[in-house]
């Protein structure tokens, strides 16, 4: 079961278009602003503020498999919070 703490493993290239963007590695974080070139090494959590536009350029397999462990986290975090276990 993925959690939050799952990290992104693809690599993405772009330019931060509007707004601010945060490459967030478990060392230190990568602060990025409007007109900042941008590169995500896998091993990150994004952090993207309302607002934020990207472009961007990743391969395509990496975000896929990203995007589906995004959709079963957002899946688990509508049930929120768990129903008990009968006692």
């Amino acid at each position: 079961m993925p959690t939050l703490f799952d990290r992104c493993q693809c690599p993405h290239w772009g330019q931060a278009v509007a707004g601010k963007i945060v490459f967030r590695y478990t060392d230190h974080d990568e602060v990025l602003h409007a007109g900042d070139a941008c590169y995500g090494a896998p091993g990150h959590l994004p952090l993207i503020f309302a607002g934020t536009e990207i472009v961007e350029f990743s391969p395509t397999a990496e975000p896929n498999r990203t995007m589906e462990v995004v959709g079963r986290i957002v899946a688990g975090a509508q049930s929120w919070p768990p129903t008990p276990a009968p006692v």
